[in-house]
């Protein structure tokens, strides 16, 4: 398994996800090939790859609020299910995660 990138840490511990949690989305994510969760695990392995000196809260949060935003991490989640790589039962307390970290507007807290 690829390790974690740190940004994931960062981003499953802000859901509340325990290291067993964050482990076994992320090797889920590595076992899914499907379009949207394989370009997903690449954009954050991507980010976490270019990480530069000059690099800004601006940009973390361009990218929190861009690729790691809550919808897309929902469809994510729900084609982890269709794909095979996450059960029902393992999606369902992930995505309650997600939800309770939403403000009325739909977005991240």
């Amino acid at each position: 398994m690829t390790p974690m990138p740190r940004f994931w840490l960062t981003f499953t511990g802000y859901l509340g996800l325990d290291p067993r949690q964050q482990r076994h989305w992320w090797g889920s994510l590595g076992r899914s090939r499907w379009s949207r969760a394989a370009a997903w695990r690449r954009s954050l392995l991507l980010f976490e790859a270019t990480q530069t000196p000059g690099r800004t809260i601006d940009d973390i949060c361009r990218f929190w609020h861009g690729v790691a935003r809550p919808t897309e991490v929902m469809e994510v989640l729900e084609e982890q299910v269709q794909e095979g790589t996450l059960t029902r039962q393992e999606c369902t307390p992930l995505q309650e995660r997600v939800l309770v970290m939403l403000d009325r507007a739909g977005g991240w807290r």
